[in-house]
């Protein structure tokens, strides 16, 4: 299915490799040590771009084509599906720089605490699990991120913070991606 977001818009996939390059230099990308995967990086570029900005950028693929993105059609018959037909109502002319931006600032001021991230919806609503960091599989319903303690979850908060300020003046990709931190310090 991520393939065919990046198909839909190619912001998608230069924001994904941005931000997974700066996730794995600042550590929140590092499921070995109990932090976020890629996958749930992914799912949160996803929702950012189909709820965060203003017009949305990617579609609900799964409400639009329910018989593809089900989970049940044979992958090799869902790689063959590259022209969906799908466009969107209005063009979000959002730069790469300006996406990365908001990006930071809406997972800066995300409450974790009391909402999870719905990609099978395109919402954000109140989780209704004990996951200190929800953002749902599209296809099981559990939460992707499903290692991250109340510990983790805040220094992946502080880290959004920080890169957030860090870009708040404009964008500088050499900061952002050496990951200067302003409120913390990796503590193991």
């Amino acid at each position: 299915m991520l393939a065919h977001y990046q198909q839909i818009d190619k912001r998608f996939a230069m924001l994904a490799m941005a931000i997974k390059a700066w996730g794995v230099q600042a550590e929140i990308i590092n499921p070995p040590n109990g932090y976020l995967n890629t996958y749930t990086i992914y799912m949160m570029i996803l929702h950012y771009l189909q709820s965060g900005v203003s017009p949305p950028i990617l579609p609900n693929l799964l409400a639009l084509q329910y018989n593809i993105f089900n989970g049940t059609l044979d992958l090799e018959k869902l790689e063959k599906i590259y022209d969906l037909g799908i466009k969107m109502d209005e063009e979000n002319s959002c730069s790469v720089g300006e996406l990365l931006i908001g990006f930071l600032r809406y997972f800066a001021y995300f409450s974790f605490k009391n909402d999870g991230i719905f990609v099978r919806l395109a919402c954000v609503d109140s989780k209704k699990t004990e996951d200190e960091f929800f953002t749902e599989e599209v296809y099981d319903r559990t939460t992707t991120a499903k290692n991250l303690t109340k510990r983790k979850v805040r220094f992946v908060k502080t880290t959004f913070i920080d890169a957030y300020l860090g870009q708040y003046n404009g964008p500088n990709f050499k900061k952002f991606i050496h990951a200067d931190r302003t409120f913390l310090e990796m503590d193991g």
